[in-house]
């Protein structure tokens, strides 16, 4: 969901701006004025500028803190900010060539934030979950956080993460390969599979590609056992 608003003040707290588009400006946000916290803003497009967030002229500041708004599009300029913007601080911004901005403090500007595709991690509604390697982890600013994420998730575990999501914390759990025997020189029949799980949720994630070591015990085996390397899939 989207939004433009012109003659009051937008509060956004813990939330997620994906998948919206407009044909003009402000894919994701267009308005004048806006108090945004921890909230996610991507995937958004605009036909001219702006494809997070447009201001236009008129009363009003906008405000981000502990925000991400980044991967968003615009045509013409400003991926994903346009216009003049009062303040943004301990936040993740993707490309700010579109905006000025008169206070600009401890932001993240160009990088990739790692957020894993739109979907159910838990509560309510859809969002953006971190992959464990997110610069979005940690980088925050507990003064300005509320003490919730988007899901009902404890923020205050710690320095808080940007954006609506708060990583609970990541595990690994089997799923596929256990509890197999095999001959000597003869592989097993199904490969050993391992998934990333995130804790709040307790589910896997999509995630791909992250390298696992596994160290086996020696003890009591009839073998000489190295480490093996595991590729979640």
């Amino acid at each position: 969901m989207g939004f433009a608003c012109c003659s009051v003040t937008l509060n956004l707290t813990n939330s997620t701006i994906s998948g919206n588009s407009s044909t003009g400006h402000g894919g994701g946000i267009g308005t004048s004025g806006a108090t945004i916290r921890n909230s996610t803003i991507t995937d958004n497009s605009a036909g001219f500028t702006g494809g997070g967030i447009w201001r236009w002229g008129g009363a009003g500041t906008i405000e981000i803190a502990n925000t991400i708004v980044a991967e968003n599009v615009a045509d013409v300029a400003g991926n994903d900010l346009a216009g003049a913007f009062a303040t943004i601080q301990d936040s993740l911004i993707g490309d700010i060539t579109g905006a000025t901005i008169t206070t600009n403090v401890n932001n993240l500007i160009g990088v990739d934030p790692q957020l894993l595709p739109l979907g159910d991690y838990g509560g309510a509604t859809q969002s953006h979950a971190l992959h464990p390697d997110s610069p979005a982890i940690n980088a925050g600013n507990n003064a300005l956080a509320a003490g919730l994420d988007q899901r009902g998730a404890n923020r205050l575990n710690g320095k808080v993460d940007l954006g609506a999501f708060e990583a609970q914390g990541y595990s690994f759990t089997l799923s596929a390969g256990n509890n197999q025997s095999t001959t000597v020189n003869t592989n097993f029949a199904t490969d050993l599979q391992v998934q990333v799980v995130e804790t709040f949720e307790d589910k896997p994630l999509p995630i791909a590609g992250i390298e696992i070591t596994l160290n086996p015990l020696g003890t009591g085996a009839n073998a000489s056992l190295g480490n093996t390397t595991l590729t979640t899939e």
